[in-house]
């Protein structure tokens, strides 16, 4: 078996612009088409549930979105979260896809890992949680003090122009108050019109780059073949939801999570910070479902992990993908069930 190393929106509307809706997204539009009611994705977190047509709305917004920006096909869009499982970063995902704009999750520590990866990634953009902390400090003020130019901006409208970091054009953040010289995410998307005819997408190539990560590069192509490995791998059915657990940092995540909603129509649930135990009390209400899990689920510590579901939540369970720290504590407690670490 191969095994892949772990890789690293909305109901708010933003303006409404009419723009021609003409994207060959390819197969990632295969399941709208076929089914646009068919419920695709539900955010726990955020109490959220998009159809497949709500997922290509958001998508195409996200996308072209970057085309007004001035993204040009195989630009790099730095993605810094600290949560990889809500509607904004799904969205962004699927609709640099469809913009061709190549993808790069990146994990800094600290303000000089976050400075080198904007250097040596030559990114167009980062798009990034402001309230999230790396001790004392939030994200923003650590891109504050990386891009200092960004404060002489003002409100945004003018173009970035930094020094050390001469590609950085678009600063984009997922939160709610104003940050000097930053967009705001929901301000980014425009959901577009088929009765006009002024943007449109570039060409979909599904070999061409798209997901970042070091030195490994996927493209849209691979990842579907990833999809199509561990859907093999897991036995898993058009019919099978499929819950995404934990910190979604790996391409395991994203392939058998929005990927395969989108390429075969599966439910995809994200649960978001909910430990194990939460995860078991929803997967109840399903009669067919697979997990995907990282070790987040059971907390960074080395204690004893328990599992403490029904006999029914495990009778349904087809089977698990594991990954991450604690991936051998979390395959021993689903001891008779296919699972799988990568």
């Amino acid at each position: 078996m191969q095994v892949f190393k772990n890789r690293s929106l909305f109901t708010l509307k933003s303006k409404l612009l009419k723009y021609s809706f003409s994207s060959s997204a390819g197969p990632l539009d295969n399941i709208l088409s076929e089914n646009p009611h068919k419920n695709a994705i539900r955010f726990e977190n955020q109490n959220r549930i998009w159809t497949q047509q709500e997922l290509a709305s958001h998508s195409n917004a996200f996308a072209y979105g970057l085309v007004e920006q001035g993204y040009k096909a195989g630009d790099k869009l730095l993605l810094w979260v600290e949560k990889n499982s809500n509607a904004e970063v799904v969205a962004a995902q699927l609709g640099a896809a469809k913009a061709g704009v190549v993808l790069v999750p990146v994990y800094a520590q600290s303000q000089s890992e976050l400075e080198s990866l904007l250097s040596e990634s030559q990114a167009t953009g980062i798009l990034y949680s402001p309230n999230s902390q790396l001790g004392e400090e939030k994200y923003s003020q650590i891109i504050s003090q990386a891009v200092p130019e960004l404060e002489s901006l003002g409100n945004y409208g003018k173009e970035l122009k930094s020094d050390r970091f001469p590609n950085l054009k678009y600063v984009v953040h997922t939160g709610f108050y104003t940050q000097p010289g930053q967009y705001k995410y929901r301000d980014t998307l425009v959901y577009a019109s088929k009765n006009f005819n002024t943007l449109s997408l570039p060409s979909f190539d599904s070999s061409a780059p798209f997901y970042n990560n070091g030195n490994n590069s996927y493209s849209i192509q691979d990842l579907q073949s990833q999809a199509e490995q561990l859907r093999a791998e897991h036995n898993i059915t058009e019919n099978t939801a499929i819950f995404v657990a934990g910190d979604a940092k790996s391409t395991v995540s994203f392939a058998l999570g929005a990927l395969t909603s989108v390429l075969y129509g599966n439910y995809v649930v994200y649960t978001g910070k909910m430990n194990l135990e939460q995860v078991g009390k929803i997967t109840q209400l399903y009669k067919d479902y697979a997990l995907v899990l990282d070790g987040s689920v059971v907390g960074e510590n080395n204690g004893a992990v328990q599992l403490n579901w029904n006999k029914s939540s495990l009778d349904a369970l087809r089977s698990v993908a594991i990954f991450g720290d604690r991936a051998q504590d979390i395959q021993q407690l689903f001891s008779g069930v296919n699972t799988q670490v990568y």
